[in-house]
């Protein structure tokens, strides 16, 4: 739950700093590198917690887990 707390607050603060005009690119890009293996971690510990059905297509916390590997390659 503190990691995506985390990864809220500084979503939130990078947003901040966007909207104000007082963000840089290596802010944006260090918070979302922090943010995606932060979620990716997340999505991992759902898996495990859910067992065998964490590893179907079907159950919501493998199509998250898939769908963050792409967001974490590019």
């Amino acid at each position: 739950m503190g990691n995506i707390q985390a990864m809220l607050m500084l979503c939130w603060r990078i947003a901040s700093l966007y909207d104000s005009g007082k963000s840089e690119m290596g802010q944006i890009a260090m918070a979302k590198a922090w943010i995606t293996e932060r979620a990716r971690e997340v999505a991992r510990l759902g898996r495990e917690i859910c067992g065998g059905n964490g590893l179907l297509h079907e159950n919501y916390v493998m199509r998250a887990l898939t769908d963050l590997e792409g967001i974490y390659t590019y």
